[in-house]
């Protein structure tokens, strides 16, 4: 594994069934878009979990390296939450 990709900030997006109805697969997908027109592949990444049984809170993302979570997002929160890690 080289070093850049073992410092790579890891983004998880519940699938979760609640998470999956209030649009995470959507949040999961402008996360990646917005990686990638910003060149930030090389610092974070964004990957699909199981339920993180915070049903109550869908959708949820957490980053578990900043140990971070943000609730009840929503798929135009996606670039905000990205700009709030990555400064």
């Amino acid at each position: 594994m080289s070093e850049k990709k073992s410092k790579k900030i890891k983004i998880e997006v519940c699938t979760g069934s609640h998470c999956a109805e209030n649009k995470s697969g959507k949040i999961a997908k402008r996360m990646k878009e917005w990686i990638e027109e910003h060149g930030a592949g090389d610092t974070v990444c964004v990957k699909k979990c199981d339920c993180l049984k915070q049903c109550k809170k869908a959708a949820v993302v957490k980053v578990p390296s900043r140990d971070l979570t943000f609730e009840k997002v929503k798929p135009g929160d996606a670039a905000r939450i990205l700009k709030s890690i990555l400064s």
